[in-house]
C-alpha cells in the first residue's frame, strides 16, 4: 500500500504541471510534413526541464528503493524492485517490457525498458539513458545505486510530456555488481540486431558529497568514440546552463575496466558517458549505505545535469541520411591454429560518399572496435588471433561518420584448429586451461621454445 500511495503523489506532483507541458510541446514543431522539432526557443525548454527536476521527486524514488532493503540480484527483493519499476512506467503511459538474463541457475535476472518514440518513424536513431537497480547483498543501496534509478525514473516522468526528434529509452540493469551481467546481454542484443543506439547516459553512485568543494565537481568517464557527447554536448551544457548545473566538469576514460554498465557498452561498439559522483562514496556494498549518509541536493543537481544532456542528443536534428551497404563477405582463411593471427578482407560504398567504419565480429565473443574512418569502397583488412578451440563464425558491419549502421554482412567460418592429431588436441586443451591464470605473454614464450 504504501508503495501506492507513493506511485500516485509522485503522479499528482507530475500532472500538476500538465498544461504548462503541453503549451511547451507545441512551441518545439514547426508544421512541415517532417516534423522536425524547431530548435528556434529549444533552449528555453531545456531551462524549463532542469527546473523541473525536483530533489523531493529524488527522495521519494530513493526512499522507496531502500526501503526494500537489500535487493541483490536473483532475490525476491529485487524482484519487487523490478516490479516497482516496471509499474511506474506502465503508469506513465510508456511502451514498456522486461528482457530476462540467464547465466547459469544460480544467477539469472531481468532487465526493464520504457520507449519514448521519436517523431519520425522512419528515423532509427536511438538515445539512452540507464542504470542498475540491484544492491550488494548486505546493502540498502541508497548510492549505489537507486540515486540512478531515481534519476532515470524522474528523466520519464519529465520527458515524456514532451516529443522529441529521436526515441529515447530508459533503461534498468540488475546483474551490475556480478559482473555486469544484464547489460551485457542488453548491449550485445542491440549489437546482435545492429540497432542504432547513437548514446548512452548512464548513471550510478551519484549522491556523494560533505562539502561545497565536492558538490562543485562531477566525474565524467568517456572513451575515444564517445568523447564527441563531451565535447559537443556535456561541456557545452554545463556552461550553457550554469546558473542551474554549475559543475566543474571532470573527464576521465577508464583504463582498469572497473566501471559500470557504460563498459558493456564500450566493449560493444556503443557510444556511452558515466556520470558519477565526484567524491567517491566510502558506505558504498555496506549496511551504511542510507539517505542519511547521501547528498540528495547534489544528486539532484547530476540528475539535472544527465537528463538534460539527454534531451539535448534526443533533439537533434534528424539526419537526411542513407546507411551505408552491407559489407562484403569477409575474405580470408576458413582453417587455422591457436595463438596465430590471420587477417580478413572486407569493404562497402557509403551511397552518399561519406567516410565509413567497421566493425569485426569474431564469433568468440569478442570484436574489433570500430575501425577507422576509411575511403567508401576502401578494402580494409583486420587481423585476430583465436585462443580456444571451436568453430567460430566471422562477421562485419559498417557505419558511416554520422553513425548510421549498416545490417552484418554474411559470415566466414573459421575452424580451430587444423587437422591436429589427438595427442596434440589434449596439448591444446590443457592450454586453454591456463591461459585463465597464466598470462598470454607466457604461453606464447612458451610456444617459441617448444
Amino acid at each position: 500500500m504504501k508503495k501506492l500511495i507513493a506511485i500516485c503523489v509522485v503522479i499528482v506532483l507530475c500532472c500538476s504541471s500538465t498544461t504548462a507541458f503541453a503549451l511547451q510541446k507545441q512551441s518545439m514543431f514547426t508544421t512541415d510534413d517532417d516534423k522536425i522539432i524547431s530548435q528556434s526557443g529549444f533552449d528555453d525548454i531545456i531551462h524549463s526541464i532542469i527546473e523541473q527536476i525536483d530533489e523531493g521527486m529524488m527522495t521519494t524514488f530513493i526512499m522507496d528503493l531502500v526501503d526494500f532493503g537489500p535487493h541483490p540480484t536473483g532475490s525476491p527483493e529485487c524482484d519487487q524492485a523490478a516490479e516497482y519499476i516496471y509499474d511506474h512506467f506502465e503508469n506513465m503511459g510508456l511502451e514498456v517490457h522486461y528482457q530476462d538474463w540467464y547465466i547459469d541457475s544460480s544467477l539469472y535476472g531481468k532487465n526493464i525498458e520504457a520507449t519514448l518514440p521519436g517523431i519520425d518513424e522512419s528515423n532509427d536513431e536511438i538515445y539512452l539513458i540507464s542504470a542498475h537497480y540491484d544492491t550488494w547483498d548486505n546493502s540498502p543501496g541508497a548510492d549505489d545505486n537507486s540515486a540512478g534509478v531515481a534519476t532515470v525514473l524522474t528523466a520519464a516522468y519529465i520527458l515524456k510530456q514532451y516529443s522529441f526528434n529521436h526515441t529515447i529509452r530508459f533503461v534498468f540493469f540488475s546483474g551490475e555488481e556480478q559482473d555486469l551481467h544484464g547489460s551485457h546481454y542488453y548491449a550485445k542484443e542491440a549489437y546482435d540486431n545492429c540497432e542504432n543506439i547513437i548514446a548512452n547516459i548512464n548513471v550510478d553512485m551519484m549522491g556523494y558529497a560533505t562539502n561545497p568543494l565536492q558538490e562543485s565537481k562531477i566525474r565524467i568517464y568517456e572513451n575515444p568514440l564517445s568523447s564527441w557527447i563531451v565535447n559537443e554536448y556535456t561541456i557545452p551544457i554545463s556552461q550553457q546552463y550554469a546558473d542551474l548545473i554549475n559543475f566543474v566538469v571532470l573527464v576521465y576514460d577508464d583504463p582498469t575496466g572497473h566501471g559500470s554498465d557504460y563498459l558493456k557498452f564500450w566493449n560493444f561498439g556503443h557510444d556511452a558517458l558515466f556520470y558519477h559522483e565526484y567524491k567517491w562514496n566510502p558506505y558504498i556494498h555496506t549496511q551504511d549505505d542510507t539517505l542519511e549518509n547521501m547528498n540528495v541536493e547534489y544528486a539532484t543537481k547530476i540528475a539535472k545535469f544527465a537528463i538534460a544532456t539527454l534531451a539535448k542528443l534526443a533533439n537533434s536534428p534528424i539526419a537526411d541520411n542513407i546507411e551505408p551497404e552491407t559489407p562484403s563477405f569477409p575474405d580470408g582463411p576458413s582453417n587455422g591454429l591457436l595463438f596465430i593471427k590471420y587477417t580478413y578482407t572486407t569493404s562497402t560504398i557509403d551511397p552518399e560518399g561519406d567516410d565509413i567504419y567497421y566493425m569485426f565480429d569474431w564469433g568468440d565473443d569478442s570484436n574489433s572496435g570500430w575501425l577507422g574512418p576509411f575511403n567508401s569502397g576502401e578494402a580494409i583488412q583486420a587481423s585476430h588471433t583465436w585462443i580456444k578451440l571451436g568453430t567460430f563464425g566471422i562477421k562485419v558491419k559498417s557505419k558511416d561518420v554520422n553513425g548510421i549502421q549498416s545490417d552484418w554482412s554474411d559470415v566466414h567460418s573459421i575452424a580451430m584448429p587444423r587437422d591436429r592429431s589427438n595427442t596434440n588436441n589434449i596439448i591444446i586443451k590443457i592450454l586453454e586451461k591456463l591461459i585463465a591464470i597464466i598470462p598470454p605473454v607466457l604461453i606464447a614464450m612458451f610456444l617459441l621454445l617448444t
